[in-house]
C-alpha cells in the first residue's frame, strides 16, 4: 500500500521521510507533503482520490504536570 504524510512543519516532514528510509521502507510507497491537511484533502477530493484509512495525529498543546 501507499502512505502519504502530510505535516505543517518542513523539517518533520524532511524527519519523516529520512525515518522512511532508515526502516528501509520503499521509498516510491511513500509521499511526504508540507501543509495543512484539510487543504491537501479539499485538493484530493478534487482529484477524486480516495483512502481506506486516515490517521490523525494532532499536535499537543496541553502540558502534563511532569512537563517544563
Amino acid at each position: 500500500k501507499d502512505v502519504i504524510s502530510i505535516d505543517l512543519s518542513k523539517p518533520y516532514t524532511e524527519w519523516a521521510k529520512e525515518n522512511w528510509k532508515l526502516n528501509n521502507l520503499p521509498l516510491e510507497k511513500g509521499e511526504f507533503l508540507f501543509g495543512d491537511s484539510l487543504d491537501w484533502l479539499t485538493r484530493f477530493k478534487k482529484l477524486r482520490k480516495n483512502f481506506e484509512i486516515i490517521i490523525c495525529d494532532p499536535p499537543s498543546f496541553s502540558r502534563s504536570k511532569t512537563s517544563t
